[in-house]
C-alpha cells in the first residue's frame, strides 16, 4: 500500500522545538524517543496537543518489526516529534478508537502523521520508511 498524501506540509522540521524527548546521547537503547501509550487520554490529549506521530505496532508481527526499525531511524535524526506508540496486540480498543476518531481504515502496522487534530500523511506496511517520514514532515 503506498503512503496516503494530505494537501500542505506539516512546519515541524523548519521550526523544530528542542527535542522534548531527550536528545540521542541521551538516551541509550534505539527507541528510547518513542512513547507507549495505553489509555485513550493519552489519545486525546496527544491530538489536541499539535504535532506527533502514532504507530500503530504489533510486537508479534515481522513486518511490524521491519516498521518499527524505519520509525527509529527516523527518531535517531529528528528526535524532536513526538513518536506514540499503541500495542495493537495489548490494546486493540485504542488503536479501534484512534482509527474510528481519525476517520482512518485500520491497519498495521501503520503510521500517522498529526497536527492540531488533523491527518497530515499515514503510511502503512512496507511503506513505512525513514525517508518517507522525512518527505511527509518536510515543509
Amino acid at each position: 500500500m503506498r503512503p496516503q498524501a494530505f494537501p500542505g506540509r506539516v512546519p515541524y522540521l523548519a521550526n523544530a522545538p528542542e527535542a522534548p524527548l531527550g536528545r540521542r546521547e541521551e538516551r541509550d537503547r534505539p527507541g528510547d524517543a518513542i512513547r507507549v501509550l495505553s489509555h485513550r487520554r493519552e489519545v486525546e490529549l496527544a491530538l489536541e496537543g499539535g504535532t506527533c506521530l502514532f504507530f500503530k505496532h504489533s510486537y508479534r508481527c515481522p513486518v511490524s518489526l521491519d516498521a518499527f526499525n524505519e520509525v527509529v531511524r527516523f527518531t535517531d535524526e529528528h528526535p524532536g516529534l513526538p513518536v506514540l506508540l499503541i500495542d495493537v496486540v495489548s490494546t486493540p480498543e485504542l488503536s479501534a478508537f484512534l482509527t474510528a476518531r481519525l476517520g482512518l481504515p485500520h491497519a498495521s502496522p501503520q503510521l500517522i502523521l498529526v497536527s492540531d487534530d488533523e491527518v497530515w500523511w499515514y503510511a502503512s506496511h512496507g511503506a513505512i520508511r525513514a525517508r518517507a517520514i522525512e518527505d511527509a514532515v518536510r515543509p
